[in-house]
C-alpha cells in the first residue's frame, strides 16, 4: 500500500523552453484558453497528442495492485484525495475496472469534465482537478511531461477572457506535472509586464527582460555576498524576504505584508522593503490593489544560502514571544477610541470574523470612475467594458484622490442587500476617518462638527437625516465611533443571516438593506457637508450572459432608491422631502423652494460598468422618473439625474489629465484625442496610461506619442477601435506592438488573421490614416521606436510626431478653408478621393460629388452612402486638430447638461427627473440653502 517512488526524471514546475522535450507525455497547441478547456484537450482518451489519461490510469492500477477494496479508499483518504466532495475516490475505484467495461469509461468521462459541467450531478470547480488526479499523480510519484505550445493568442480577450485563470491552472499542473511552455519572447515579455502574479517563480524569472544580467551567478554571488554583510539573519528585514518567497507566485502585496507585520507601523515594513529592494533582493512595482514585491534570484538563493547554515526560519513571533526590539507604532492622535484602531487590531478582527478587507483601487482605476462620473454634473454612467469577476464578490474597494479630494467606492453586484452592504462597509472602514473624514476636518478649528457646512446637530438629523447622530456625540471623534458601531452592528446582521439566526429570511434581508441604505446615506451626506465628492462604481462582469429580467429590475430599482436617499434640494433630504409616506417622519422643517431654480442635485455619481449595461438605459431612466410615490405635501422641486451611454471627449481628457499627473507627464491635445479615437472607454484609456513608467528625469513634461503608443500596445484586441471588425482590430494591435513596418504577410501573421482579411481592410484605414503604407510594409501612423533612431527631421532639436495628418493643427478653422483643415469635412474628403472614382466626386449630379465640392457641405449626403462611416465619426473627429483646444484641461471642463439628448461632454446622455416642479413662486418655509 505503499505509494512508487521516482529513481530519475523530470522534476515538478513550468518552465519556458524553446526546445521541447522528445519524450512528451502530451503536446497541446490549446484553442480553448480557458482552465476546464486545457484540461479536457489533456485528459482526451481519443486524442494521439495526449497519452496522459492512460499514463494516469496505469498509474493508479499499478498503485493499487494487491490492495483491498477498503484499504484502496483509506489510502486515498489519508492523502486527502476528495475531489468532488469525496466522490472521486469513487470515480478511481471505476478507473480499476476493465477497460471495456461501460463503468470504466465512465470513470474517464467523469475524471475529463472535472472543472465543468456537473459530473455526478454534483457541481464542480477547477479545484476539483488539483485534489484528485493531480493529487493522485503527486502521492503515487509519477511526474508526467506536459508541452504547452502558447501564442499571442493568449492575450485576445475573443479568445482566452481570463488569462489569469489560465496561467493559474499552469501553476496548478507544474506542482504536479514537469510543464514545459514553448512560446516567443513577446509572448514571454508581455507575461512578465502584466501577469507577473499568475506564474510560478520558474516561469517569471524566464519571462522577466531585466533578468539576464541580474540572473548571472557572478552578479547573484556579489548581490548576496552584500546583503549578508548588511542584513541579520533573525531581523524583521529577511523575514518579509522569507514571507514573499513563501508564496506561490513569490509576489505579495504591500498590504498583506503590512498585515503579516501589524505590530510595527507601516513605514517600518515599508523600510524593510526599501532596503530588500536597495540589495536588489526584492523588486517592487504597481499593481491593481496597490503596490507589491517580488522575490529577486539573488533573494532566493540568499534565502537558499541561510536555509543551509540555519535551517529553515521561523517566524519573528515564535523566535521572540516577548516581541522583537522595534521602534514603536506611532500612536494614531486623530482618533478618540477605547478600544484603540491599530491596523493590527482591524487586520485580526475582521480576519476572526472571516470577512474579507476592503481593498485599495488602483491609481487607473480611480482614474476611470472619477473620468466618466465627474463631480460637477452628476450622475449615472453605463460603460460597456468587459470586467473580470472578483474572487470573493463580498470584497468591497475604495480610493480616495487627495488632491481632487474625490473618494470612490466600488462593489461587484449580485443582489441589492449585498451590493449596499459592501458599499456602507467601504465608506465606512477605517481607511476614511484616517484619510478623507479625520475628527479634526469634521470638527474644523472651533470644534463640534463646525468642518462642515452645516453644524447644528438638530438641523443635521432634521434636514440631511444623518444617521446615530445624538447631540452627546456632535463632535468629530464621537460621531466617528457611533458610525463605526454602527458599520459593526450591520457586519453582526450580516452573520446572523449567513447563520440562518433569524425568524424570517426575506424580512431579515429586508432590515439588512434599509440599514445598509441608511448607513451608506448618512456617509455619503456627511462627505458632501464636509466638500468632498463622491463616486459609486457598481461592477456587473456578467451582465451580458448571466443577468436575468428580475435581476436587471431589482439593480435599476435599488440604483434609483439609493439615488434618491443620497440627492438634496440645499440642505434637505430628497427622499425625506419627496417620498417619506410616514407622517410622524416628516415632521421636520421644509424647504422653501426658489421657483426659479427648483431642482436639486444628486450628491456624486453611480457608475455601472460592465459588458452590454447600455441596455439598462431606458429601464434606468424610467425608474429614475418615478423612483417612488410623491406624497400629497411634498415641497415643490425636483431632482435632475443624467444618465450617460456615451462618453465623450471631456471623459477621456479627464482620464488622460489625471493619469498623465500620476506619472509627472503633461497630457496634450494630441495625446486626448490618440486615447479617444483608438481606445473603446475612458476605461480602457486609463489601464492603457497605467502602463508608462513614472517621469523621473524630466518630470512635468509633455506626454510623447510614442508613449501613448506604446501604452495602447498594452490593452487587449478588443479595447481597441470598437467601431471596426475584430479581425481589423487584430491588424491594428499587431502594428502598434511591432518595432517597425511590417509587410502584410507578417502583419496577417503576427495578427492570427489572411492576408486577405489584411486587405480587405486596407482601404479604409488607409483612407482615413489609421494605417500609412510606407515602402517598408504596413505602420500605425503613430511614432514608433525607429522613428526616434534618427533626428534627421528634428525641428529646433525635437524630433517631428508622426501623427494622423488631421491630427496636426493646420490653423484653417473658418470659412471654405475647413475643406482642406484638420477638421472633420477635410478628412471625409480626403476619404472621398481615396474610396471613391474620380468620376464620382467629380461629378455635382453624383451625391458623393455634391458633399465634396459644396460649401456649407451636406453631411447626411456621405452618410447615406457610407452608412459605416457614423460607427467611425466621434473617433475621427477626436484626433481633429483643428476643432478643439490645446490645453486639455479645456476639454475636461466641458459639463454641460441639458434636457436634450446631446451634451458638450458627448452624446447619449438623458436627463431623468423626479420630485415635484413648482409652477407657484416660493414657498413659505426655512430657506433652503
Amino acid at each position: 500500500m505503499t505509494s512508487g517512488h521516482r529513481v530519475s526524471g523530470p522534476e515538478p514546475g513550468v518552465q519556458f523552453t524553446d526546445s521541447p522535450p522528445v519524450d512528451a507525455d502530451a503536446r497541446l497547441h490549446p484553442s480553448d484558453l480557458t482552465p476546464t478547456g486545457l484540461w479536457r484537450v489533456l485528459f482526451d482518451p481519443w486524442s494521439d497528442r495526449t497519452r496522459f489519461a492512460a499514463r494516469f490510469v496505469e498509474s493508479l492500477r499499478e498503485h493499487a495492485a494487491g490492495m483491498s477494496r477498503a484499504e484502496f479508499y483509506a489510502d486515498l483518504d489519508g492523502v486527502g484525495i476528495d475531489a468532488l466532495q469525496g466522490a472521486y475516490a469513487r470515480v478511481c475505484e471505476w478507473l480499476l475496472s476493465d477497460r471495456d467495461s461501460p463503468t470504466f469509461w465512465r470513470g474517464l468521462e467523469v475524471t475529463r469534465s472535472l472543472g465543468s459541467g456537473r459530473p455526478l450531478g454534483l457541481r464542480t470547480y477547477r479545484d476539483d482537478v488539483r485534489r484528485g488526479p493531480l493529487a493522485l499523480l503527486r502521492h503515487v510519484d509519477v511526474v508526467p511531461t506536459v508541452v504547452v505550445h502558447l501564442d499571442a493568442e493568449l492575450f485576445d480577450r475573443e479568445a482566452c477572457r481570463r488569462p489569469e485563470e489560465f496561467l493559474g491552472f499552469l501553476s496548478d499542473l507544474g506542482e504536479t506535472c514537469a510543464v514545459r511552455v514553448v512560446s516567443s519572447g513577446y509572448v514571454r515579455a508581455r507575461l512578465w509586464t502584466e501577469y507577473r502574479e499568475a506564474l510560478p517563480s520558474s516561469v517569471s524569472e524566464s519571462a522577466n527582460p531585466r533578468l539576464s544580467e541580474q540572473a548571472s551567478s557572478r552578479v547573484v554571488e556579489r548581490l548576496v555576498r552584500e546583503a549578508r554583510g548588511d542584513l541579520s539573519n533573525d531581523s524583521r528585514t529577511v523575514q518579509i524576504l522569507r514571507d514573499v518567497a513563501a508564496e506561490a507566485s513569490e509576489t505579495l502585496s504591500y498590504h498583506a505584508l503590512q498585515a503579516k507585520h501589524s505590530t510595527v507601523s507601516r513605514s517600518r515594513v515599508s523600510q524593510c522593503v526599501n532596503l530588500l529592494e536597495d540589495h536588489d533582493l526584492l523588486e517592487t512595482f504597481s499593481a491593481p490593489g496597490g503596490r507589491r514585491a517580488s522575490l529577486l534570484p539573488a533573494g532566493r538563493e540568499y534565502l537558499e544560502i541561510l536555509n543551509e547554515e540555519y535551517g529553515v526560519q521561523k517566524r519573528l513571533s515564535e523566535v521572540f514571544p516577548d516581541g522583537v526590539s522595534e521602534p514603536p507604532k506611532p500612536s494614531d492622535n486623530s482618533r478618540v477610541n477605547p478600544n484603540g484602531h491599530g491596523e493590527a487590531e482591524r487586520v485580526d478582527r475582521r480576519r476572526m470574523d472571516g470577512l474579507v478587507d476592503v481593498a485599495y483601487l488602483s491609481c487607473w482605476e480611480h482614474a476611470a470612475v472619477a473620468s466618466v462620473s465627474p463631480p460637477e454634473t452628476p450622475g449615472v454612467s453605463l460603460v460597456d467594458r468587459p470586467i473580470p469577476k472578483k474572487e470573493d464578490r463580498r470584497e468591497p474597494a475604495w480610493s480616495y484622490d487627495p488632491e481632487a479630494d474625490h473618494v470612490v467606492v466600488s462593489a461587484e453586484f449580485d443582489n441589492p442587500m449585498q451590493w449596499w452592504v459592501c458599499v456602507a462597509r467601504a465608506l465606512t472602514d477605517w481607511k476614511m476617518w484616517d484619510n478623507v473624514l479625520t475628527p479634526a476636518r469634521l470638527d474644523g478649528e472651533a470644534g463640534d462638527l463646525s468642518g462642515l457646512s452645516l453644524d447644528d446637530a438638530t438641523l443635521l438629523r432634521g434636514t440631511r437625516c444623518l444617521g446615530y447622530l445624538k447631540d452627546a456625540d456632535a463632535n468629530g471623534a464621537a460621531y466617528v465611533e457611533a458610525l463605526e458601531a454602527a458599520r459593526d452592528n450591520l457586519l453582526d446582521m450580516t452573520r446572523a443571516l449567513s447563520h440562518g439566526d433569524y425568524e424570517d429570511r426575506n424580512r431579515f434581508r429586508g432590515a439588512i438593506l434599509r440599514e445598509a441604505l441608511g448607513l451608506a446615506g448618512t456617509v455619503v451626506h456627511l462627505l458632501d457637508l464636509a466638500g468632498v465628492s463622491v463616486s459609486r462604481e457598481v461592477r456587473l462582469p456578467e451582465f451580458s450572459r448571466n443577468f436575468s429580467e428580475d435581476r436587471r429590475a431589482d439593480l435599476v430599482r435599488t440604483v434609483a432608491k439609493g439615488v434618491t436617499i443620497q440627492s438634496r434640494y440645499g440642505h434637505f433630504s430628497a427622499h425625506r422631502q419627496l417620498h417619506e409616506q410616514r407622517a410622524e417622519k416628516r415632521e421636520v422643517p421644509s424647504p422653501s423652494v426658489d421657483a426659479a431654480d427648483p431642482f436639486g442635485t444628486l450628491i456624486g455619481g453611480f457608475v455601472l460598468v460592465g459588458p452590454g449595461v447600455s441596455d439598462l438605459e431606458d429601464l434606468l431612466h424610467a425608474n429614475l422618473e418615478r423612483p417612488a410615490e410623491v406624497h400629497e405635501d411634498a415641497p415643490g422641486f425636483g431632482i435632475r439625474v443624467p444618465v450617460r451611454t456615451d462618453h465623450g471627449r471631456g471623459a477621456y481628457a479627464r482620464a488622460a489629465l489625471a493619469m498623465c499627473d500620476h506619472k509627472d507627464l503633461e497630457a496634450t491635445r494630441e495625446a486626448v484625442g490618440i486615447l479617444q479615437a483608438f481606445t473603446s472607454t475612458p476605461y480602457d484609456a486609463a489601464r492603457a496610461l497605467h502602463g508608462l513608467g513614472r517621469e523621473k528625469r524630466h518630470p512635468g513634461r509633455r506626454v510623447r506619442v510614442d508613449e501613448i503608443r506604446y501604452a495602447l500596445s498594452t490593452l487587449p484586441t478588443e479595447a481597441l477601435l470598437p467601431f471596426v471588425a475584430p479581425s481589423a482590430r487584430k491588424v491594428v494591435h499587431a502594428l502598434l506592438t511591432a518595432d517597425g513596418p511590417l509587410s502584410v504577410a507578417e502583419t496577417a501573421s503576427r495578427a492570427d488573421v489572411s492576408t486577405q482579411s489584411v486587405r480587405n481592410h486596407r482601404d479604409r484605414l488607409l483612407a482615413f490614416d489609421l494605417l500609412r503604407e510606407t515602402p517598408e510594409g504596413l505602420r500605425v501612423p503613430l511614432t514608433g521606436p525607429t522613428d526616434r533612431d534618427t533626428d534627421a527631421d528634428a525641428v529646433d532639436g525635437e524630433p517631428v510626431e508622426v501623427l494622423p495628418w488631421y491630427a496636426t493643427p493646420t490653423g484653417e478653422r473658418t470659412g471654405e478653408a475647413r475643406m482642406r483643415n484638420g477638421s472633420l469635412l477635410g478628412v471625409y474628403r480626403r476619404a472621398v478621393e481615396w474610396l471613391s472614382p474620380a468620376d464620382r466626386w467629380s461629378d455635382r449630379g453624383d451625391p458623393v460629388g455634391r458633399f465634396y465640392a459644396e460649401w456649407p457641405p451636406d453631411f447626411d449626403l456621405i452618410r447615406d452612402e457610407w452608412p459605416w462611416l457614423q460607427e467611425w465619426e466621434d473617433a475621427l473627429q477626436a484626433m481633429c486638430a483643428d476643432v478643439h483646444p490645446v490645453d486639455p484641461r479645456e476639454d475636461a471642463d466641458v459639463l454641460e447638461v441639458s434636457d436634450d439628448t446631446s451634451t458638450g461632454d458627448g452624446g447619449g446622455v438623458r436627463v431623468a427627473t423626479f420630485g415635484a416642479v413648482p409652477t407657484q413662486r416660493a414657498l413659505p418655509g426655512v430657506v433652503a440653502t
